[in-house]
């Protein structure tokens, strides 16, 4: 850019021409939001919308679910098969919390509110 008193050339982003010291107006220069990188780390922008009134269903099956939970469940193989390793391994070692988690978990299985690993119900027989 050159210095509209004098003409030297001048840095975009002095204030003052070194030359002459003319005192360069203020402008505001539009950033292209497109010209930095996009670092997101919410999931939102990968998964498709849900229509309002749809709820999301998960690919397991509730009948697999009830009969790990009959069997197992004490031991948290229903949140395993569910894809919840966390509540598996606490089911595991605290014997389904001592036995009220498990309890509840058939409420929530009989009730298809019973989730998956991505708060998909399970409610598919």
């Amino acid at each position: 850019m050159n210095c509209p008193n004098c003409g030297v050339k001048v840095s975009l982003h002095a204030r003052n021409c070194y030359s002459c010291g003319y005192l360069q107006p203020q402008t505001q220069t539009a950033v292209d939001p497109r010209s930095f990188p996009v670092i997101s780390f919410n999931t939102q922008n990968i998964i498709p919308a849900i229509p309002p009134g749809k709820v999301p269903v998960s690919e397991k099956s509730k009948t697999i679910t009830i009969i790990l939970w009959a069997f197992l469940g004490i031991f948290g193989a229903h949140h395993f098969y569910a894809g919840r390793i966390g509540l598996g391994l606490l089911y595991l070692f605290t014997i389904g919390i001592l036995g009220v988690g498990w309890l509840v978990d058939f409420f929530l299985i009989l009730t298809d509110r019973f989730k998956d690993i991505f708060g998909n119900r399970i409610s598919q027989p």
